[in-house]
């Protein structure tokens, strides 16, 4: 049975962000990232007024790490927490670079859209680290993303908002093509990532439905 690397999982992950954004950020990702002992996956954040420093990582439980590297398919529920954490990660540093602003709410929102567009084009992008499912077309994305998600009871409203609003989002982004049976998953669609990269980069996301 073939290996998966965690830290080639991570670099996929962060490499089809800053493709998808047209925006890299110069940073060696594996200083940002910091395995745990808990089994929470989180964004560290701590601010020094004083000293006019801003600390920020990912940190991922020890046993996902073992779980992905025990594996020969990256599982979809090991995916989501990657791609969620490192959308927080990648937003949160392009926030402080550009010293803007993103409230916990628009980053959630972001994730679960960074979530889709990694779900639709990681087997095109990353043969290598295969999903154990084939998404070809955007109801099966929300059906894998959307459906089987549960929350912590103090999280779950504005979880399941955040839900609701990407999935507004994504609907329009992809409305010339939500109905198709097969998606081109090679490349992303210029139409789906101007709406999106319009919403949610470089300056804070105003999130309205109409």
């Amino acid at each position: 049975m073939s290996q998966l690397s965690f830290e080639g999982i991570l670099a996929a992950s962060w490499s089809m962000l800053e493709r998808f954004y047209e925006n890299p950020i110069q940073i060696d990702l594996l200083d940002y990232v910091r395995l745990g002992s808990g089994n929470r996956s989180q964004v560290l954040l701590e601010e020094n007024i004083d000293e006019d420093t801003l600390f920020i990582a990912a940190e991922f439980p020890m046993t996902l790490k073992q779980k992905v590297e025990s594996s020969s398919a990256i599982e979809l529920q090991s995916l989501s927490v990657v791609s969620e954490e490192l959308s927080h990660l990648y937003h949160l540093i392009h926030a402080a670079q550009s010293q803007t602003q993103l409230s916990v709410f628009q980053l959630e929102c972001i994730a679960e859209i960074d979530r889709f567009i990694s779900f639709l084009h990681w087997d095109a992008f990353y043969p290598e680290f295969p999903l154990p499912v084939s998404l070809t077309n955007c109801h099966q994305v929300c059906d894998v993303l959307f459906e089987a998600r549960s929350f912590q009871a103090k999280d779950e409203s504005l979880y399941r908002e955040a839900e609701s609003y990407a999935f507004f989002h994504l609907r329009n982004a992809f409305s010339h093509v939500w109905t198709q049976r097969e998606l081109d998953k090679t490349a992303y669609d210029p139409v789906v990532q101007r709406y999106l990269m319009q919403l949610c980069q470089p300056k804070p996301v105003q999130l309205k439905t109409a």
